[in-house]
């Protein structure tokens, strides 16, 4: 009984989602801006909560919870510190909610406030996992998917139906609002690079729309059946830390703020610190040496990067 209330608070709650989402898409979405960034309408709460759901995502909240072990996590912490940073520095979910925004002033202070938001939740994602080993020490360390059982525990074991069914809606939120972002930012990618300025430049706003649409059933439906397929989704984040977010972070920084930074020197950071990071794990060098690959894949963006430009230069 005591699950069986949690399941209809949550379905509930599952089902409001699904009106809402209806009714804005009858009678919100008018333009393409609408569906893919809201119609640039948001205001400073909306934007900084929105933002501060979006960091947060199912690997603060499910995963990362059950791998809070301060005795025995060693250089994963600064990995896991590179890889948070640069995922939301360099990563469309992030800058679609920023772009969201009604004005620049607003997208400025709503970062501001979503960062103050964000300093205890990290507290608490640590407290909860420590919490969680200590009441229930028969969890196994977090390894695959076993990273992912540590809050269920406590929801089962300790709460009452309606205030863990209410979490549970929590987490579907906070996993909803990462992943929506990726999708639509995804669909973005989609429709104006590829789309519009390859295959219909003159399309109509609702042709737009109906496209976006279903390029983001398509990729959800892929991202669905991928993690059903492959459990070990932090190990799945990780290589696409190193893949996509540190090569991104170290081109974007030093384009910004070094006069001497070019294109050859961006792509070969970039493809010397994608390919690094995935041959350090996957010849071992990560279990032989202690060194988590991110560790590895920053410094050689940077490195590589710093180098070709410099050779560029004086060329």
């Amino acid at each position: 009984m005591h699950h069986s209330g949690t399941h209809i608070v949550f379905g509930l709650y599952l089902l409001l989602m699904l009106v809402i989402g209806e009714l804005c898409a009858r009678y919100r979405v008018k333009s393409l801006d609408d569906y893919l960034v809201a119609g640039r309408r948001h205001g400073v709460l909306i934007t900084s909560g929105s933002i501060a759901a979006t960091v947060v995502g199912a690997g603060s909240t499910i995963g990362a919870v059950g791998g809070w072990d301060v005795f025995a996590l060693g250089n994963t912490v600064i990995a896991w510190i590179i890889m948070s940073t640069t995922w939301h520095f360099a990563m469309q979910s992030t800058a679609q909610r920023i772009l969201s925004s009604r004005t620049q002033k607003t997208a400025k202070y709503g970062c501001l406030m979503a960062s103050g938001m964000l300093l205890p939740l990290a507290m608490l994602v640590g407290l909860t996992g420590m919490a969680a080993r200590v009441l229930y020490p028969g969890l196994l360390p977090a390894s695959g998917i076993s990273q992912g059982e540590a809050l269920p525990a406590l929801i089962k074991g300790i709460m009452p139906p309606l205030i863990g069914g209410i979490i549970l809606g929590a987490l579907v939120a906070v996993i909803m609002s990462t992943c929506d972002s990726i999708l639509l930012g995804a669909s973005t990618m989609f429709v104006k690079d590829i789309y519009q300025r390859l295959l219909r430049g003159t399309a109509a706003n609702h042709a737009l729309i109906r496209i976006s649409k279903w390029v983001t059933l398509v990729i959800g439906t892929v991202a669905i059946v991928s993690a059903l397929i492959a459990p070990a989704l932090i190990r799945i984040l990780e290589i696409t830390a190193a893949v996509y977010c540190v090569a991104l972070f170290v081109p974007i920084v030093l384009g910004i703020y070094w006069e001497k930074a070019n294109q050859s020197g961006a792509i070969a950071g970039m493809a010397t610190s994608s390919f690094g990071g995935v041959l350090w794990r996957a010849w071992g060098w990560e279990q032989a040496t202690g060194i988590h690959m991110l560790n590895v894949s920053l410094p050689l963006a940077f490195v590589t990067m710093v180098i070709v430009c410099l050779m560029g230069t004086k060329e």
